[in-house]
């Protein structure tokens, strides 16, 4: 791939929380082959960009620290996380069709997947942005090269793991 041109690649995990990810249809996708995946890619020079999502039907506080853990630990070239967004015709869409949560006036600007267009299960709209947020602010200071934000990082690390078990 590298000698074609390929200079990187995109894998959808989608959410660091294994049973999620079953529930999705991609359980196949296991901590050894991601890791694997991305110990070759970075010995043959190719980028991996791991792509998540935020806000999956299942989805609970616990699920949210999972996906932050596994990023840490996976430590990829880049990442990005989406709030979900049920377009549709999706199955999504039908989901939350049928558990009444989507708005009743379909503003169409936010459905982008930077806005929280519906809560899942377990957490409201706000809490899906509060716990992306975090997740954001947390590995951005993680992997900084100032050492002040490197400490501040764990300091808030210890502040989101304990949002995840109050409730």
């Amino acid at each position: 791939m590298k000698n074609a041109g390929c200079l990187g690649i995109n894998v959808g995990v989608e959410s660091g929380d294994a049973k999620v990810r079953q529930k999705l249809g991609k359980a196949g996708l296991r901590l050894p082959h991601l890791k694997k995946l991305l110990s070759t890619a970075k010995r043959t020079g190719l980028k991996i960009h791991l792509l998540f999502m935020a806000g999956l039907p299942e989805e609970n506080r616990k699920s949210l620290y999972l996906t932050y853990s596994l990023i840490k630990k996976l430590h990829p070239d880049t990442y990005n996380i989406t709030l979900v967004t049920p377009y549709p015709g999706t199955p999504l869409f039908f989901e939350a069709q049928s558990r009444r949560v989507l708005p009743e006036l379909m503003e169409w600007n936010q459905f982008g997947g930077n806005s929280s267009v519906i809560p899942t299960k377990f957490l409201s709209k706000q809490e899906l942005v509060f716990g992306k947020r975090w997740i954001d602010r947390l590995l951005r200071f993680r992997y900084s090269p100032n050492p002040i934000r490197r400490i501040l990082s764990l300091a808030g690390e210890l502040y989101f793991s304990q949002w995840v078990h109050v409730k």
